[in-house]
């Protein structure tokens, strides 16, 4: 039997037949936080448009300054103030923070390093040694010119980049439609989150927890059903939720068991295994596929915990190739803050809380079924396969949890 793929090697598998989506859909600026801009946002005009004053003070001519006279004012610019007052040579005028700086006027002096002798009616003098032209003036388009790209296609829009697009005149941007997800979960045990459970059964936590993680990565859960441990009923679920979805996620229903169903009806419903196995813990059994439609099948094991690390470890990078989306996800590395163990035979992905000085530990668990240990923890720490503990100190992958 072959040698299971590293998770590096499995993910690339599951990369390579993943095809950006091409929907794309408008939204106010109000909802857009989050969602992946699918049209450049470019600058419509010089960005200042004007050369606007940085500070409460004086504009001037810097060779005025330079001569060290006082200077009599000719009045006050406001901001929001269209007109662009006349400034004889060897006057200034006094402007306000964001007011459009007359013609001519190279130098705005703050009030600090004045007298302000206009509020007696007297001439400024300024204490201005060392101050250059263009002196607290924001120049027309120091920030970008107009046609300048200012938020690029495939970023993720947060709120300075809504303003932005605001600054542009855009109350509404284009978005790339979020992936359409179907989620079947499967197994005989599993019962309604609002059943009384018999001493066999559980609870299906995984639904929930799929879903929740699901839309927090930028898909959206069009539906959910349970299927019985069947064969038959396996194949018509499975061929029903594949009709009109972009990806379909099965949890459980995939190791060696006997009643493990879902990988003989993905085949004979004509998927394409890409992926089959990794060498990962919790996550081995994991498989992904593809039907002759280009639909992508993506097949978790169903212990909760593997559920958890599967998803952001698998689901989440498909999401995030169907959106376009530019960057990776944001891994980031840690100093682990205890000593603790791995494993020999498979790279482990355990949940870890991380301090703010950027310390991480690792739980104690009982195993992927031990979802109760996870609570608390803020990301998946990626330990490296070996024998002896891990030392304290040890510099290693940290991916926090989607939000």
């Amino acid at each position: 039997m072959p040698a299971l793929p590293s998770y590096e090697e499995a993910l690339d598998r599951i990369r390579s037949v993943v095809v950006p989506l091409q929907r794309s859909e408008p939204v106010s600026l109000g909802t857009a936080t989050g969602r992946i801009l699918h049209e450049t946002i470019r600058a419509d005009r010089d960005q200042p448009p004007f050369d606007r004053s940085a500070m409460d003070g004086y504009a001037l001519r810097h060779q005025d300054l330079a001569a060290g006279d006082p200077l009599p004012s000719a009045g006050m610019v406001a901001a929001g103030d269209g007109t662009s007052p006349a400034v004889s040579p060897g006057c200034c005028i006094a402007i306000a923070t964001g007011a459009v700086v007359p013609g001519e006027l190279d130098t705005v002096i703050q009030h600090e390093l004045t007298d302000r002798g206009d509020l007696q009616g007297g001439p400024i003098h300024f204490k201005a040694d060392g101050i250059k032209p263009g002196n607290a003036i924001h120049q027309q388009g120091a920030d970008a010119r107009e046609g300048d790209a200012l938020v690029e296609a495939g970023e993720s829009m947060d709120s300075i980049q809504c303003a932005l697009a605001a600054a542009t005149g855009a109350g509404t941007v284009q978005v790339r439609s979020r992936p359409r997800v179907f989620l079947l979960t499967s197994g005989d045990e599993i019962i309604p989150v609002d059943s009384t459970p018999e001493p066999h059964q559980v609870r299906n936590t995984n639904a929930i927890l799929a879903r929740d993680l699901s839309e927090h990565m930028g898909a959206r859960v069009t539906g959910h059903a349970h299927l019985p441990d069947e064969p038959g009923a396996v194949k018509k679920a499975l061929e029903a939720a594949l009709s009109d979805v972009d990806l379909l996620v099965t949890v459980g229903g995939i190791s060696a068991g006997d009643r493990d169903f879902i990988p003989g009806q993905l085949e004979a419903l004509g998927i394409r295994t890409v992926l089959e196995g990794a060498s990962i813990q919790p996550g081995k059994p994991i498989r992904a596929g593809l039907d002759p439609h280009g639909t992508m099948v993506l097949s978790l094991p169903g212990n909760p915990v593997s559920v958890l690390a599967c998803t952001c470890l698998f689901l989440w990078p498909i999401v995030h190739a169907m959106l376009g989306a530019r960057g990776p996800l944001p891994w980031r590395d840690v100093r682990l803050g205890e000593a603790t163990r791995a494993s020999a035979r498979r790279q482990q992905f355990r949940p870890a809380h991380v301090s703010l000085d950027g310390k991480a530990t690792v739980p104690e668990w009982a195993g992927s079924g031990d979802l109760a240990h996870s609570s608390g923890t803020c990301g998946l720490l990626a330990l490296p396969i070996q024998t002896e503990e891990i030392p304290a100190g040890t510099r290693l992958r940290f991916l926090p949890w989607p939000s």
